[in-house]
This record gives structure tokens, C-alpha cells and sequence, in this order.
């Protein structure tokens, strides 16, 4: 088995269909797929759980357990895994029809690299000019619409400058992370800030089983984040692809309640948790740069944004805001002269320093 597609599911049940049609679209059929039903409270494990048996789908296979989580149920799809190699993928998200073609191209080009990074296209109603917290991809003139599912199909031999519209008027948006192509590199980079989540790699399941310490932490929010440091940390070799090998949903922002301003804070432990870590493995020192960025990044600016765009209580103003301010002070004090972070970024850090998020949103800049 070369590829194990691993989905972590919970009340997706209208996504499902778009989801579950891409997999079986694939050019590729070296692969299987395990669905990890995670307590959902809807009918999206009945409806899987349908497909695979009135299809047949001998490669298609469904785990259940009891709400724990998307990190936890990634970690039960992981030891029930036999592929070579690893894809996490969203259930409401989508893979292009020839995205696992495009992997067994790549692994069997550079067998001796462990993670292959890849661009990906958001799918969204509406797609933000720029993104909350800019982090200037480079994109590039006319990259080729990939192979999308019926539902959101494209003609394959469309080209898009930036952004396209379909059929549904579903923009479909390239994202390519900048990273220098088909280069196996072993060395510490600013990958975090731009790939932290872990459905644009594929990784190679030999090497996270020899590092048992690289999972996803359990009953916490950003678990993405914790992963992907810990898998930077041991340096492995990875190759980025010029290939667009996946498609994100980007969907609408539910107001901001008072359970998710309290896991929104989780950011901040995981953020300890990893630097905890890199000191406990001797590699703080050499990750300083890139540690400081992340930290900023992730537990100022975009922490920051969020509050801001999500709302006016104040309650946000008085206890949440202060709360992250106070962390940057601590831990990132320095950051505005961090070379990975881009001058956009900076920009807005100085501004949210001067107090100006509540003037950015009012401007609609954030």
C-alpha cells in the first residue's frame, strides 16, 4: 500500500458528499482511505459508512470513538495505517483528481526525502482580497485549474491568473507557499508560518513512527501547529512540489462565543508546549529566529485578528486582548526585527502595539 488517506470526521454530514466523490475521482489507486468518525453528532458516519458498503470499497474504512477531538482521531487513523506513506485530509475539504498521482511522481523521484510539501487552492463563497494576516505568496501567472470534483467542477483546460470562478460562482483561489522547488532540504526554515496544517504535506508514516513524540496533542485547539513544529524540529528532508495537491474550504467565521474565546487561548499552550520541546531536545538556540516568528505569528498578529474581526464585546477589549499582548511582551519582545516575519506583517504588528485593531476593523482593513 503506498498511500493511507486519513480523515478525521465530526458534523460534516453536507460536506461529505464533495469530499468523499474527490477521493474516488483519484487517478491513483494505490491507496486507502480511513475515516475516523469522532462522535459526530450528525449522520456523517451512516453516510460513509453507506457508501462503502453499497460501493464495495474494499480500501475505504471506518473507525469510530467517542468525541475526543480532531487531533485524537488523527492519531487512532495513524496507528490503523499501512500506507508508506500519510495524507490527513479535512472531510469538507477536497483532493484534485490527480493529486495522489502527482505524490507517487514525487516519491518516487526522491525516495530518500520524508515530507513533500504542497501549494493547495481555497475554495470559498467569498475570498478576502488579502489575507487577514498577510503572508505574501507568490503566485504563480497561469497555473492550471487542477481536476475538481463534479460539484465544483472547472474545464481542465481553464487557466487562472489569481482566482477563478465556477460554474456555482465558487472561487477557486491558488495559495502557493514560495518555497524554493524540487530542492531536498534537511535545515531550519520558516515553514510554520505558512504550512501549519497538516493536510498540505504528505509524510512518510516510517518516520513518524520512529518519532512517536511527532502526534497531535490531545483536547486542545491548534493541535495543527503543535504537529508541524514537532515535525520540523528533527530537520527531516523535505522536497516543496510545484503541484497544487489539494483544496481547502475556506467557511464562514461563527461569531466569537465565550467557549471559543477560552480554547481560543489554547494557542498560547501549545505555543509553550513546543518551545518546552525544542529546549528539552537541546534546539532552542538553533530554532531561535523561526521559534520567536511562529510565536508572534500565531499568538500575536493572528490571535489578534481574530478577537478583532470576530467582536466588539468588550469583554475581548478588557481580558483577551491584554492576555496576548502581555505574552508577546514576554516571549516574542523583539519580533518587528525577525527577518522571516514579511513587512506586512510587521506593519500590522506595529499597529495592533499602538493600539489601533479597534480602528483597522472599523475600516474593514482587518
Amino acid at each position: 500500500m503506498l498511500f493511507s488517506l486519513i480523515i478525521p470526521v465530526w458534523n460534516v454530514e453536507k460536506y461529505l458528499p464533495a469530499c468523499f466523490n474527490s477521493l474516488l475521482q483519484q487517478s491513483e489507486t494505490d491507496f486507502e482511505v480511513i475515516f475516523v468518525d469522532d462522535g459526530s453528532p450528525d449522520r456523517s458516519a451512516e453516510f460513509i459508512a453507506t457508501q462503502i458498503a453499497s460501493q464495495r470499497l474494499a480500501n475505504f474504512h471506518l473507525l469510530r470513538q467517542a468525541n475526543a477531538g480532531a487531533g485524537a482521531a488523527r492519531n487512532n487513523g495513524l496507528a490503523a495505517a499501512k500506507g508508506d506513506y500519510v495524507l490527513f485530509v479535512d472531510s469538507d475539504d477536497l483532493l484534485p483528481a490527480d493529486a495522489l498521482a502527482n505524490y507517487k511522481k514525487a516519491v518516487e523521484s526522491y525516495p530518500e526525502a520524508v515530507v513533500f510539501y504542497s501549494n493547495f487552492y481555497i475554495l470559498a463563497s467569498s475570498v478576502p482580497a488579502a489575507p487577514a494576516v498577510p503572508v505574501d505568496p507568490a503566485i504563480p501567472a497561469n497555473p492550471t485549474v487542477p481536476a475538481v470534483p463534479a460539484d465544483h467542477a472547472v474545464p481542465a483546460d481553464q487557466k487562472i491568473p489569481r482566482e477563478s470562478t465556477n460554474p456555482e460562482g465558487i472561487k477557486l483561489q491558488p495559495f502557493n507557499l514560495n518555497l524554493p522547488l524540487h530542492q531536498l532540504r534537511g535545515e531550519p526554515q520558516p515553514l510554520p508560518l505558512q504550512a501549519v496544517a497538516p493536510w498540505n504535506k504528505l509524510i512518510s508514516r516510517a518516520y513518524l513512527l520512529k518519532h512517536p513524540d511527532i502526534r497531535f496533542p490531545r483536547g486542545l485547539w491548534y493541535e495543527d501547529l503543535e504537529f508541524c513544529l514537532r515535525l520540523q524540529m528533527y530537520a527531516p528532508l523535505w522536497v516543496a512540489l510545484p503541484d497544487y495537491n489539494y483544496i481547502y474550504r475556506l467557511r464562514p467565521e461563527s461569531a466569537m462565543s465565550s467557549k471559543r474565546l477560552e480554547r481560543n487561548r489554547d494557542i498560547l499552550t501549545i505555543l509553550d508546549r513546543c518551545r518546552t520541546a525544542y529546549a528539552e531536545a537541546d534546539l532552542s538556540d538553533k530554532y531561535r529566529s523561526e521559534l520567536e516568528a511562529v510565536t508572534a505569528y500565531h499568538g500575536y498578529l493572528s490571535v489578534l485578528t481574530r478577537l478583532y474581526r470576530a467582536s466588539a464585546d468588550i469583554a475581548v477589549a478588557t481580558y483577551e486582548i491584554p492576555l496576548y499582548r502581555n505574552y508577546k511582551k514576554i516571549n516574542c519582545p523583539n519580533y518587528l526585527h525577525n527577518s522571516l516575519l514579511s513587512w506586512r506583517q510587521k506593519l500590522l504588528g506595529l499597529l495592533y502595539d499602538l493600539r489601533c485593531g479597534r480602528l483597522l476593523r472599523f475600516f474593514h482593513l482587518i
